[in-house]
């Protein structure tokens, strides 16, 4: 990954990430995405966003952590001037670092609320794809939903098994389900 910097204010980054951060708490598997075009910053996070006036270049997106972000709004380093720099998938900010996510091409975030459950998740992969989900929340948040739902099948599947259905009969009723309830969200769109 090359080197990408942008400049912005220190406060209105701040302020921006305390928004993207509202009502994450505990080891929530969010994740705040920052995304750069026509000047502008764009912050955020599973249930808020902030625009924040911005110059120089930046990778398609990246994700940060959610409760790193929420953690650094309120503790940021003020370096002069103050710059965000993306380097070897790090985000660095004067003497701090965290890991992020770069996405080369930014898909269009999803609106998913915080704390959806894993039905919400796999519905709104099924409905925007995984890489705008994923622009949203996080990878993490789409294999909590995944485990889940896997889970969850194995469970059908020890109750129904003596019946003659197959594990392969359970999830394709899954995925049926979920792609009926996406089908009638659209018909009503």
């Amino acid at each position: 990954m090359s080197r990408f910097e942008l400049s912005v204010d220190r406060t209105a980054f701040s302020k921006g990430l305390k928004t993207a951060t509202t009502g994450i708490r505990g080891k929530s598997p969010f994740k705040v995405r920052l995304h750069f075009g026509e000047g502008l910053l764009f912050v955020s996070g599973p249930g808020a966003g902030a625009n924040i006036d911005a110059e120089g270049a930046w990778p398609g997106a990246v994700l940060i952590d959610g409760i790193a972000a929420k953690a650094l709004a309120s503790r940021l380093p003020d370096p002069k001037p103050f710059v965000l720099v993306i380097e070897e998938r790090r985000l660095k900010i004067g003497g701090f670092t965290m890991p992020v996510e770069a996405m080369d091409i930014a898909p269009k975030a999803t609106d998913i609320v915080l704390g959806a459950g894993s039905h919400a998740v796999l519905l709104a992969v099924q409905k925007h794809g995984a890489p705008a989900v994923v622009a949203s929340i996080g990878d993490a948040a789409i294999e909590k939903a995944r485990r889940e739902a896997y889970q969850a099948v194995n469970m059908a599947f020890s109750h129904l098994r003596d019946f003659g259905v197959r594990r392969q009969d359970v999830e394709l009723c899954l995925e049926a389900s979920i792609r009926r309830q996406v089908t009638a969200e659209r018909e009503q769109d």
